[in-house]
This record gives C-alpha cells, structure tokens and sequence, in this order.
C-alpha cells in the first residue's frame, strides 16, 4: 500500500538546460545543484564545446556525466 507523501515533501530547487546538438534532435541535459555550483550532464554526445560554454557562462561546472 502506497502513501501519498505530495504535500509532504521537500521541494528542492536546481539549474537545469536542455541543449541542442548536433545535426539531428538530439538533446544533452544539465543538471546542476544551485548552492555548490557543479553539475552533471545527460546524453553528451556533440559539440560538448558549446555544451561546456553554456554551462560554464550560468556560473556552473560540469563534475559528473551519464
């Protein structure tokens, strides 16, 4: 049996993008946590050179990679 825990719980604030590469739809995601500044991206796979910018340019560092 599951609870619904909705109103209950904590509501945490973070940086996120979804940037567009390469020639096709293709799509990398940031996700960042607002209070150390690093971030984690999802699904790199082209121009991780804009990627890196656009991150770097919000302030943010990219630490991780999925």
């Amino acid at each position: 049996m599951y609870e619904d825990v909705t109103d209950r719980a904590p509501c945490f604030e973070f940086y996120f993008r979804q940037v567009h590469a390469g020639p096709h739809r293709n799509f990398t995601y940031v996700i960042g946590d607002p209070v150390t500044k690093q971030a984690a991206i999802v699904d790199p796979v082209f121009e991780l050179d804009k990627l890196f910018g656009i991150v770097e340019r919000d302030g943010y560092r990219i630490t991780h990679a999925f």
